[in-house]
């Protein structure tokens, strides 16, 4: 019998980002509606997604920009931030997509409360998009911005820790 494939979960969460991009195609909520003038009523909860996904890339810059340290460390939540927030302004017209946002939040001297202040952040950040998956009338966009829920949680249960010896960041232990 053959040896179990075993992934990582890095390697888990990588892969599903790249299903949850690849998926992404599949229905475009930004149909206008037969008859109507008004947009298919997911394009507001696409908006809403790209507007928090905005706000989380721009706090993590932020805190990158003051802590050059922590690029590393949280190179893969940007990454996923940034593919998230591709498949989404798929969904999204451009004039209804919504502006980058201009001020960033207040980054805490130490890397160990920024990390934590970006750890807070990213819990509303799933919350909201798991809502989103439930007010989304396309089951195809619904299960997008579930993944994207799950993926984030995903990323916060393995979130960079700064290690107490030398002011390095690690990975959360297994």
């Amino acid at each position: 019998m053959p040896d179990p494939i075993v992934l990582s979960r890095r390697a888990l969460v990588a892969g599903a980002g790249a299903l949850v991009v690849a998926g992404c195609a599949v229905r475009a909520p930004h149909v206008e509606l037969p008859g109507s003038s008004e947009p298919d009523p997911d394009v507001a909860t696409a908006t809403e997604a790209v507007t928090v996904i905005r706000a989380q890339i721009h706090a993590i810059r932020v805190t990158t920009r003051h802590h050059p340290a922590l690029a590393g460390p949280l190179a893969g939540l940007l990454a996923m931030h940034r593919a998230h927030l591709v498949a989404l302004e798929r969904a999204v017209p451009r004039s209804s997509s919504p502006p980058p946002p201009r001020t960033g939040p207040a980054v805490p001297h130490s890397e160990a409360r920024a990390l934590v202040a970006l750890r807070t952040a990213e819990r509303p950040t799933q919350t909201t998009l798991a809502g989103l998956a439930q007010r989304a009338r396309s089951g195809d966009f619904a299960r997008l911005l579930a993944s994207m829920a799950a993926a984030v949680a995903q990323q916060v249960d393995d979130w960079p820790r700064p290690s107490s010896d030398q002011g390095t960041t690690t990975r959360a232990p297994r």
